[in-house]
């Protein structure tokens, strides 16, 4: 696997929390390393305050000042109502080279596009595990299916069906 399939990941309080309730936050370790910010994991904690950390042993919890950004990214962060989390994760993505920001919040992944991030979210983590071989075809289609009862992602069940449908018919990848 080349440094593309295994980039450094910066990871909002969404991926932690959702891969936990799916049992499968073990996903994570497919990256080049994790990092993330004190504000996220105290996020995290409170939404999952037995999560095992111990599964997670590349990651690293950064403080980041909350003024860290450039002017004009406090006022978009404000127009499309970020909280803490985001915006410090969003800060420790503009100083973290060749990174993918790893989110499930809507307003949170456009201003990171905006930024030219890659993002992806707790969805694209689990479709990558098979494309990395960590999971079968039918361990991910499982692992989707259970979405809507085991975890708290919002998700349009057309989108997980549409998903599902293309993780079906993909074959061999």
């Amino acid at each position: 696997m080349g440094t593309t399939d295994r980039p450094v990941a910066v990871v909002d309080a969404g991926p932690f929390i959702h891969l936990d309730e799916l049992g499968e936050l073990g996903l994570l370790n497919g990256f080049g390393g994790l990092q993330t910010t004190r504000q996220v994991w105290t996020e995290v904690l409170r939404h999952r305050p037995s999560v095992e950390v111990s599964l997670l042993p590349q990651l690293v919890i950064r403080d980041i000042a909350q003024d860290a950004g450039r002017p004009e990214d406090e006022t978009e962060e404000t127009v499309f109502g970020l909280g803490e989390g985001e915006v410090s994760a969003l800060s420790l993505m503009g100083v973290t080279r060749n990174a993918v920001f790893l989110c499930d919040d809507a307003a949170a992944r456009f201003v990171a596009g905006r930024r030219g991030f890659r993002v992806h979210g707790t969805v694209g983590v689990i479709i990558r595990s098979m494309r990395c071989a960590i999971h079968s075809q039918s361990e991910v289609m499982a692992i989707l299916c259970g979405i809507p009862e085991k975890s708290s992602l919002h998700i349009r069940a057309s989108l997980l069906d549409s998903v599902i449908k293309q993780v079906a018919t993909a074959a061999g990848h």
